[in-house]
């Protein structure tokens, strides 16, 4: 037996001629479809068209792709806008997974291996000569102009500065070959020494040399001046010219 959708195995009956007896047959549905009674007649229908498509489905496709996109983060934020409150709560949970494995990724990239080569830059490796040729000039009585030859630096080194020393003491450092020392005392002995500097160190103080500032401001300058006398008595004059040399 047969019927919209239904199937029954076939059997085969017996019994006593004139004796009535009841026979139940049982049909069975196929599994893709269900019955349902539509205008008095029995109609197959699958059973997956009854079913009501899953709201989660098309969620879950967005969350997806959101997380495929180029900024992820971003994009989650934006889908979540249009969510309920329930799907926000679900979205700040995968913005935290997207963020952990976000870090796990970078941590393995910043620990992979690479290939190439470094530039290494030659360093200064001498101190400078010793400055030469020091000398004392225009002294006065609180001051006096030094100068002196430049040194000489070896391979990838330059001269950063001089260091002038006063009687044994750093008193200055300047950049080029010569200073105007200030600062004096009057009638007194000095002994300079000038040292050059670069990136590696420091070279050997010069020579020295000794200056002797001027007498004090209010007394006479150092030189030579001439000297003339007239004394005169009565109607006698008498005149003496000398040079008197002051230091």
């Amino acid at each position: 037996m047969t019927g919209a959708g239904c199937t029954a195995q076939a059997a085969s009956l017996s019994g006593t001629a004139g004796t009535i007896v009841p026979v139940t047959i049982t049909t069975a549905a196929q599994g893709s479809a269900a019955l349902r009674e539509r205008g008095g007649r029995v109609d197959a229908t699958p059973a997956f068209a009854a079913a009501r498509p899953s709201k989660a489905q098309p969620h879950r496709t967005k969350e997806l792709l959101a997380g495929l996109l180029p900024i992820p983060g971003l994009a989650l934020v934006g889908f979540g806008f249009g969510w309920k409150k329930s799907r926000r709560k679900k979205l700040m949970a995968m913005l935290m997974i997207w963020i952990a494995s976000a870090g796990v990724l970078q941590f393995t990239a910043c620990g992979g291996s690479g290939s190439g080569s470094v530039v290494s830059v030659p360093s200064c490796e001498a101190a400078p000569s010793v400055p030469a040729g020091l000398v004392a000039a225009s002294t006065t009585n609180s001051g006096t102009q030094l100068s002196w030859t430049a040194a000489s630096v070896g391979a990838n080194c330059a001269v950063t500065g001089y260091t002038v020393y006063k009687n044994g003491s750093p008193v200055a450092t300047v950049i080029g070959s010569s200073d105007a020392v200030t600062g004096l005392t009057a009638a007194t002995a000095y002994s300079f020494t000038v040292a050059a500097v670069d990136s590696f160190g420091s070279s050997a103080q010069s020579s020295p040399v000794s200056v002797t500032t001027a007498s004090s401001a209010a007394g006479t300058p150092p030189g030579t001046y001439p000297v003339t006398v007239i004394a005169t008595s009565g109607s006698i004059t008498q005149t003496a010219s000398f040079n008197v040399t002051v230091q």
